[in-house]
């Protein structure tokens, strides 16, 4: 079995949000795992009320971006590298 998974650069997340994952962030079935540079994350593929998510103060506007874009194109999961290249049609914070 395939899946689909959105690679992204960490710089399409904010700093603070990068913080908030080294801490650990597992939250209405988002999970976020860290690894040596960057992130895993995986989500609900059921999850499709992202109005409804942004209204949520737990969950950071940029993780939302992402995953409304990576739901958007049929993956649910997404791998945030250090080396991979930004997302173009999302936000880039310089971190």
């Amino acid at each position: 079995m395939f899946v689909n998974m959105l690679e992204a650069s960490t710089e399409n997340i904010k700093d603070e949000t990068s913080v908030l994952f080294l801490k650990g962030f597992n939250y209405k079935g988002i999970s976020v795992s860290s690894k040596p540079y960057g992130f895993f994350i995986s989500f609900p593929n059921e999850m499709t009320d992202f109005d409804e998510l942004r209204k949520d103060a737990a969950i950071p506007s940029d993780l939302v971006d992402l995953i409304e874009y990576a739901a958007k194109h049929e993956a649910y999961y997404i791998n945030l590298d250090t080396d991979a290249k930004p997302v173009t049609e999302l936000p880039t914070y310089g971190w």
